[in-house]
């Protein structure tokens, strides 16, 4: 995992999830097509621990799971990245939406977008998970 400007970048579902016990995070953008892990399974185990807003990239629609994250309890806001399309500005409506909402007022999203970077991209709040939250 490296971290730059708060953001936490991993290459893997198991690398984002093991990232989760450790640090409290605001926002997930994750890939489909992950090599390990299928991201919307890494997004629901991901939720399962924490609250947070979730965006997804993918090449594909998948309108059943989308669905499903929208509903987790814990989610936020849940969006869509279509590959192709220009990641910055759905990042920024992404974000607009985010403060758009009621829970946007407990976050502090700190996006860095590079279409280059890795399949994980988290904004951190900075606060590290005690023992007690990670069980």
């Amino acid at each position: 995992m490296s971290c730059s400007d708060g953001v936490h970048y991993t290459g893997t579902g198991a690398d984002a999830i093991e990232n989760t016990w450790f640090q409290q995070f605001d926002m997930l953008v994750l890939d489909i097509g992950l090599p390990d892990i299928n991201g919307f399974n890494v997004a629901e185990v991901i939720l399962d621990k924490q609250k947070m807003a979730v965006l997804v990239s993918s090449a594909n629609t998948y309108p059943i799971q989308m669905n499903k994250i929208k509903h987790h309890p814990n989610c936020v806001l849940c969006d869509f990245h279509l590959k192709g399309e220009n990641l910055i500005k759905t990042m920024e409506s992404f974000k607009n939406k985010l403060h758009s909402i009621k829970e946007a007022k407990k976050i502090s999203i700190e996006a860095s977008v590079n279409d280059e970077a890795s399949n994980y991209y988290f904004a951190s709040s900075g606060r590290q998970n005690s023992q007690s939250d990670i069980t």
